[in-house]
């Protein structure tokens, strides 16, 4: 018995000293997989720009929104020309984030307000939308976004602001003050860089 237990004990510390004397490959092999993991993430756009409440707003999210806004802009000056002043793609970023805040506060209004009836007053207005042939021409035209894009950026925002707005209404309320008062008690933080949040709205830095 004795001489068992002596094969366990010699095993045991030789286990223990293999790992003693790997721990350095199994750390530096840790940190490569979560550097390369990382690396992975921000080439995709995957990493977050903003944390808007408990809710992150995504690099890829922000990117199609500002290529959308870009061509918009684009589109306007080609119309309207010297009338329509040109924005440098700063200001542009700029007001995508502020839009992006707000549809964030708005969704988690509009969930409050509505509950569970949310995903059924959503639904049967974007029922509406998507048999709508000239929407899905002008998601490409106008904003150069695939239907699926515009669905998802345009159209379900606005669908949940109006079902925001609408309960609002019924209270004797308005949207407008109900989103001032919601960005002055927000919690948000920008990690993109240039950015910042002043309280309100977002700021050149």
């Amino acid at each position: 018995m004795a001489e068992v237990d002596g094969k366990h004990l010699i095993s045991y510390g030789a286990w223990r000293q293999a790992l003693s004397q790997n721990k350095k490959t199994i750390a530096v092999g840790v940190l490569a997989v979560v550097f390369l993991g990382g690396l992975l993430l921000v080439s995709a756009d995957y990493y977050p720009v903003a944390l808007v409440n408990s809710s992150t707003i995504g690099a890829r999210r922000f990117w199609r929104n500002f290529r959308a806004a870009s061509v918009y802009h684009g589109n306007l000056q080609k119309v309207y020309g010297a009338d329509e002043k040109p924005l440098d793609d700063k200001a542009i970023q700029a007001g995508v984030l502020q839009e992006l805040i707000e549809r964030e506060l708005v969704s988690a209004g509009a969930k409050v307000e509505a509950g569970s009836d949310m995903d059924y007053l959503v639904g049967r207005k974007l029922t509406k939308y998507d048999k709508n042939s000239g929407l899905q021409q002008a998601a490409g035209v106008v904003y150069g976004l695939s239907y699926a894009d515009f669905r998802s950026d345009v159209l379900i925002p606005q669908a949940e602001e109006d079902v925001l707005a609408g309960r609002l209404y019924l209270r004797g309320e308005k949207l407008e003050d109900w989103l001032q008062d919601a960005r002055r008690r927000a919690s948000v933080v920008i990690f993109a860089r240039g950015f910042a949040w002043d309280g309100e709205k977002v700021v050149l830095r």
